[in-house]
């Protein structure tokens, strides 16, 4: 990396600033090292009035200097702050950090199984290459009256194996039989690569979500 960032047991932090409620947020950035590969980790804390940190949240990725190129994993938030934003929080940041960083090539792994974090990442111009594979194998993602989100497969065998998964089982996902009464959002595929579109405005979108400028 440009900077050439040193690492220590408590990472180091690329980020702290006031949120909206006027309390600090700290985005630590952890390096973890096996015999197989480098992964790194995005950390979000709260920090309040006594210095105490809570943990928020953390999402994955690689970077890999040699091809400019970085893979995101995975995103995790703690139950108590869900809906608040910080996966949105955490996703902008990764790529504010990839792309000055000269990160310039970003995508999922292909083995990505949430359709949520899929979801928030297609709003900074992420997408598959051949969007055909839509047809008929979609995971639309829908909203109804009650301002929640729902799921409604196209592919019933793949609904059946989804609810009886571990990602299923680990989150609150809410499935329709039906889409009658529901408006569609957008539509991911599971286990497929989603590529990055548009630099400039994932870059855009990522600093409007840190500012609280735009809601995603």
């Amino acid at each position: 990396m440009k900077d050439g960032l040193c690492f220590n047991n408590s990472g180091v932090i690329t980020d702290e600033f006031l949120n909206p409620s006027g309390q600090i947020q700290q985005i630590v950035l952890k390096k973890h090292q096996t015999n197989a590969r480098c992964n790194y980790q995005f950390y979000c804390y709260l920090i309040d009035c006594m210095g105490d940190k809570k943990l928020q949240g953390y999402m994955y990725f690689t970077l890999q200097p040699e091809t400019k190129s970085s893979n995101y994993i995975g995103t995790y938030v703690d139950y108590p702050f869900r809906g608040q934003g910080v996966a949105q929080l955490l996703h902008s940041h990764w790529i504010q950090f990839c792309l000055e960083h000269d990160f310039l090539y970003l995508k999922t792994q292909k083995r990505q199984r949430k359709p949520f974090s899929l979801y928030l990442l297609k709003k900074y111009s992420f997408e598959i290459n051949n969007i055909d594979y839509y047809l008929g194998q979609s995971i639309h993602i829908c909203r109804k009256d009650d301002n929640r989100k729902y799921l409604f497969f196209d592919n019933k065998r793949q609904e059946f194996d989804f609810c009886h998964g571990k990602i299923y089982r680990g989150d609150n996902y809410s499935i329709l039989d039906s889409m009658e009464g529901a408006v569609e959002l957008d539509r991911v595929l599971l286990n497929h690569t989603y590529y990055l579109q548009d630099r400039d405005v994932a870059y855009q979108k990522s600093i409007a979500v840190k500012n609280r400028e735009g809601v995603l």
